[in-house]
């Protein structure tokens, strides 16, 4: 089953797929550049979301792996302070 996201970019490339076609089917050459145009809009609107979903994957993954290695560590008074550092960092976006 896909993600909220990846639904995003299956639909914005169904409507890139959907102008295609209208572009192929249009007579007039202006109106056929126009749907083009907007294949073309809705593919890079598509790899945009993509781009993104990557990212926050990654962000996810990074959060889990401080977690998971400076874990067996949270109990020494230092290593409290800088987790707390790392942590506030990453729920910031820093």
């Amino acid at each position: 089953m896909l993600n909220k996201s990846s639904e995003k970019v299956r639909r914005c490339y169904q409507r890139a797929a959907e102008a295609h076609e209208r572009g192929i089917r249009a007579k007039d050459g202006s109106i056929r550049a126009t749907w083009f145009k907007i294949e073309d809009r809705w593919v890079a609107l598509a790899r945009n979301y993509a781009r993104t979903e990557a990212l926050v994957d990654y962000g996810t993954e990074v959060r889990r792996a401080v977690t998971r290695d400076l874990g067996f560590e949270r109990d020494s008074e230092f290593r409290t302070y800088e987790w707390s550092k790392i942590k506030a960092a990453l729920d910031r976006g820093d």
